[in-house]
C-alpha cells in the first residue's frame, strides 16, 4: 500500500453543528436533534458510546432539543405549582399529553435514547474530548461516561502504556473511499495508532467482539496495522511481551 492510502483520514468530514440548533451526525450528515442509538445502529451498527469515541468533539445533543428539554421542565413546574395550590385541581397528566401533542419537536429520532421523557433529568451536556493520556485515576472516572472498564484489563491497559505510551482502550480503526463511503471500521480491545498496532484479547470476557467480517484482520494489515492476538483468559504483560518478541516487535520505542 502506498503512502498516500495509509495517511490516516479526518474523521470530521461534516460541520459538527448547524445555524439553527441541530446537530450533524458524523457518520452519514444527517442534520438531528439529538444523536440516538437507534441511529448510530441503523447507520453503522455502532453505539453511541463507539461514536462518542470516534467524534469526542461532536455534541451529541442541539440547542434545539436542550431548549425544548428546559420548555418542557419548566411547564412540568408550573403543573405542580397548580397542584400544590389545589384550586382548582388540575389533571398534570392531561395537560402534558395536551402539551405535547402529535407535533412535539423533538419526537422524532428520540424513541431509542433512555430517561428522555424524564422531566427530572438535566440536559445532557456535550461530550468532552477524551485525552487517553491524561492521569490513569482521572482516565478511569472519564471512561466511565462510555462504560466501566474491568480492573484486569485496565491494569494490562497501564502496563503496557509504560512501552506504549500512545495506547488507547477501544480505540476504532476506520478508513473511507474516496468518495467518502466508510469502507471498514473495527473495534480494538487496545491499539496504539502512531505505531499502528493493534492488540486483541478474544478469550476475555472484556473482549470487543466487530460484526462478523472474517477479512478484519487482513484489511487492517493491508491497511498498515500489525493485529496481535493473544489467546487466555487472564492474559498477562509478561504473555504480551512474549508474543511481541517472538513476532520480532519491539516494545519500546
Amino acid at each position: 500500500m502506498n503512502d498516500e492510502q495509509s495517511q490516516p483520514i479526518s474523521p470530521y468530514d461534516y460541520p459538527l453543528t448547524t445555524d439553527n440548533g441541530l446537530i450533524i451526525c458524523q457518520l452519514c450528515g444527517k442534520e438531528l436533534k439529538v444523536l440516538t442509538a437507534k441511529h448510530t445502529k441503523k447507520c453503522r451498527d455502532i453505539t453511541v458510546a463507539q461514536y462518542k469515541i470516534m467524534f469526542p468533539e461532536a455534541p451529541v445533543s442541539g440547542d434545539q432539543y436542550k431548549a425544548a428539554q428546559r420548555n418542557r421542565k419548566d411547564r412540568v413546574s408550573v403543573f405542580q405549582d397548580k397542584v400544590d395550590n389545589s384550586t382548582p385541581p388540575v389533571s398534570i397528566q392531561d395537560d402534558l399529553d395536551e402539551s405535547i401533542g402529535d407535533n412535539d419537536p423533538i419526537v422524532d429520532e428520540i424513541d431509542a435514547l433512555p430517561g428522555a421523557f424524564q422531566f427530572d433529568k438535566e440536559v445532557q451536556p456535550e461530550v468532552e474530548p477524551i485525552d487517553m493520556n491524561m492521569e490513569t485515576d482521572i482516565l478511569f472516572k472519564l471512561d466511565k461516561k462510555i462504560g466501566d472498564i474491568p480492573s484486569n484489563k485496565f491494569k494490562l491497559y497501564q502496563k503496557l502504556c509504560d512501552d506504549f505510551p500512545n495506547l488507547k482502550l477501544n480505540y476504532i480503526i476506520f478508513r473511507n473511499l474516496p468518495n467518502g463511503v466508510q469502507e471498514f471500521s473495527f473495534i480494538t480491545d487496545m491499539a496504539d495508532p502512531v505505531r499502528k498496532i493493534d492488540f486483541e484479547f478474544p478469550k476475555t470476557y472484556w473482549h470487543n467482539v466487530d460484526p462478523l467480517d472474517p477479512a478484519r484482520d487482513q484489511k487492517l494489515e493491508e491497511d498498515g496495522w500489525k493485529v496481535i492476538r493473544l489467546d487466555g483468559l487472564s492474559p498477562t504483560y509478561e504473555k504480551v511481551l512474549e508474543k511481541l518478541n517472538s513476532l520480532g516487535i519491539q516494545n519500546k520505542r
